[in-house]
């Protein structure tokens, strides 16, 4: 340790003992080499300032002193000298700095907090900023809810979980009418639910009740609904949700309704374009078949019979070509009213197409089919009042049973169609039950008519030609057409496959391939120097055809044939069938030249007043008066007052189907014009034709 410095007293006083060794130790724990120039400095400023100087300094033991360096004055106030003190202040300045460190500690730990209040208010700020914007948008939100809500179609109504209204929208307030805010109190419902089948809906399975009681939403459900105090049914789209408190408990139930009206009605008019004939309101093919399929069900189970009827009008297709399609759609309308007067509500009248109806008769047997076929026929007869006239259509009946004449729906009703051919091939209004064998006829008719399309389309059918003969001068006068259909299995009649081609719709087609070769055939004869007509015999169907003028001009003009030489043969039915609508037709082509011919004569029903006002040139005696002719009175007498008549009328009479000489004797005798038949010659070609012609005139 190094020696203290000495203290000198300033005034010459020395110091005590205690002092000295009190400095001793203090200057032995100072390291006066840090303090030693801070000493001088304070000593400096004392001795300037006269005044107290103090410095706290700590001693390398880690305690703490408070140095003062104090002025020694003299009398006159001058610096005498230098005092110097030292305290200990150890555990003043230990606590100090205790304190100082709390307080920096505590500072920073404010710090601290006060970052983390801020961010706390921070976030605060930040959630109540949120929950601002929320509850805005929750607003916002709301607000748009009610706006879509006002707009919306739907009907939308919130129920209480005492079943009373608490909300409806606009369209739920229309739904309900005037009185919607009164309707549901007490939890009344003023409205009844119905079945998509129409019938009501019983109150413990109405929709709203079931939510109410189960809890359970019900979706996508169609109803229909009846209001208290409204007319009609409105058919709804009905969606209801349930909504559940903590507890499971219901607190509302929301009710969505969606009419759906027009749809369903849509809905309907589809299901009534599928399953029921348009015209007649009938069911067609597709309900009928699914009808007859349940009946036979049910005829299996309970061991009963029943019986299909294949009903065909036999001269609809005359009304309808001569009338066109209204007058057809009319007298259709009331042959269906008149067939659903005939049968029982358990039995089904369907319009299979066409002029086919098909009636189911269930729980029925032989007897009672021909009971039900019996009223068919006599309500048939009676005339159609259609447009102002009446019609007869008599039908033609097929009838197939249950469970003898098939099984199946399909066995039934293609059994039937063989009947009803039958029974149309009789000419007669009646009808005819099944029989296996007719199997082989309609097979036959089938192979026939396809075979007829065949030849009609390859040109296989071939006209010949009979001269009609001017009895008084003996000349041709014209020659008759003749259609042959010559097969590798033989000839076949006209009067076979004439009725079919009428049947299936050929004779358009096959009258005016005819009418068409016809006029070739005169003009190639014309042209050879043969001068007369050709007669062309037109069924009834394609008389009343609406392109029956047409296709004359066609042909005549294609041909190159004058009309003058064109004698079209009718009956008296096909002149007769609408007096308005033949004549006009008459008189258009009497107009151009063309001549007419009633063929057939005698055999059918005629107007006098009515023959008088067409343009006929020829009145043709039927086959059927001339053939006993020479033995029979009656026909003489007949064919006597026909020539009379015919000459009143100013037009020549011609006899068909004279064979005899003794037929030729009494037909001049009587004053016929003309005849025709195997006794002039039989049907030949264009060019025996032109081969055994005599001289003629065709005046």
């Amino acid at each position: 340790m190094s020696s203290r410095p000495s203290v000198i007293p300033v005034g010459g006083q020395p110091l005590s003992p205690e002092d000295e060794a009190a400095i001793d130790r203090a200057m032995e724990s100072i390291v006066l080499g840090s303090h030693l120039f801070k000493s001088l400095d304070d000593i400096r400023k004392v001795l300037q300032s006269s005044a107290c100087v103090q410095r706290e300094v700590r001693t390398t033991s880690g305690r703490w002193l408070l140095k003062r360096t104090l002025p020694f004055l003299g009398g006159d106030g001058g610096v005498e000298g230098i005092v110097i003190t030292f305290t200990d202040i150890s555990d003043v300045k230990n606590a100090q700095i205790m304190t100082a460190r709390m307080n920096e500690e505590l500072e920073i730990r404010v710090k601290e907090l006060t970052r983390e209040l801020e961010a706390v208010n921070d976030r605060l700020r930040s959630e109540i900023g949120l929950r601002e914007r929320s509850e805005k948008a929750l607003r916002e939100n709301d607000r748009q809810v009610r706006e879509l809500l006002s707009h919306l179609p739907a009907a939308v109504m919130v129920f209480t979980q005492d079943k009373e209204l608490s909300f409806c929208n606009p369209a739920a307030a229309k739904f309900l009418g005037p009185l919607s805010e009164d309707l549901f109190r007490g939890g009344r419902a003023p409205w009844t639910f119905l079945n998509e089948d129409g019938s009501p809906l019983a109150d413990e399975h109405s929709p709203i009740r079931r939510a109410f009681e189960n809890g359970i939403p019900l979706q996508d459900v169609i109803v229909g609904v009846r209001r208290e105090g409204m007319s009609g049914v409105t058919w709804c789209h009905l969606d209801v949700f349930p909504e559940l408190g903590p507890n499971n408990e219901i607190q509302r139930v929301i009710v969505v309704l969606v009419d759906v009206t027009p749809h369903k009605e849509s809905e309907a008019r589809a299901r009534t374009l599928a399953y029921f004939d348009s015209l007649t309101s009938l069911p067609n093919r597709e309900l009928l078949r699914d009808r007859v399929n349940q009946a036979l069900a049910e005829a299996e189970r309970a061991d009963e019979s029943l019986a299909l009827l294949f009903i065909d009008l036999d001269n609809f297709k005359s009304i309808n070509d001569s009338l066109g399609h209204h007058s057809g759609d009319q007298l259709l309308k009331a042959v269906a009213q008149r067939l659903l007067c005939q049968v029982r509500e358990m039995d089904t009248v369907a319009r299979y197409g066409g002029d086919e109806f098909v009636v189911l008769l269930k729980q029925t047997d032989r007897n009672g089919a021909a009971h039900v076929a019996d009223k068919i026929l006599q309500a048939s007869a009676d005339p159609y009042p259609v447009d102002g006239r009446d019609f007869v259509s008599p039908a033609s009946i097929g009838i197939s049973l249950f469970p003898q004449d098939g099984r199946s729906f399909e066995a039934l009703l293609k059994n039937a169609d063989i009947a009803m051919y039958r029974a149309k091939a009789r000419h007669l209004a009646t009808y005819e039950f099944y029989d296996p064998g007719m199997n082989a006829a309609a097979v036959q008719r089938m192979t026939l008519e396809q075979s007829l399309r065949q030849a009609l389309a390859e040109q296989r059918l071939h006209l010949l030609f009979q001269p009609q003969v001017h009895l008084r001068t003996g000349r041709w006068v014209s020659a008759e057409a003749l259609i042959r259909w010559n097969r590798p299995e033989g000839s076949l009649s006209p009067s076979q496959f004439i009725p079919l081609a009428e049947e299936c719709g050929l004779i358009h087609a096959l009258g005016a391939h005819v009418l068409r070769e016809s006029c070739k055939a005169a003009q190639r004869w014309r042209a050879a120097g043969l001068d007369m007509p050709v007669a062309v015999n037109v069924s009834p169907l394609q008389f009343r055809n609406p392109k029956f003028f047409d296709s004359v001009v066609d042909s005549l003009e294609e041909s190159g044939l004058p009309p003058r030489y064109l004698e079209i043969e009718i009956t008296e039915n096909a002149m007769m069938h609408d007096n308005e609508f033949s004549l006009g037709l008459l008189r258009k082509l009497s107009d151009r030249g063309v001549r007419f011919a009633i063929d057939d004569f005698g055999t059918g029903y005629s107007s006098l007043g009515l023959l008088n006002r067409v343009p006929i040139d020829k009145l043709k005696i039927d086959r059927s008066f001339v053939q006993n002719l020479a033995v029979s009175a009656d026909n003489g007498a007949i064919v006597r007052s026909v020539t009379g008549m015919g000459h009143v009328l100013q037009v020549d009479v011609f006899a068909e189907g004279v064979e005899t000489e003794g037929q030729l004797h009494v037909l001049r005798e009587i004053g016929a014009d003309g005849a025709q038949g195997f006794l002039f010659g039989r049907p030949m070609s264009v060019e025996e034709l032109l081969l055994q012609s005599p001289p003629i005139s065709s005046n």
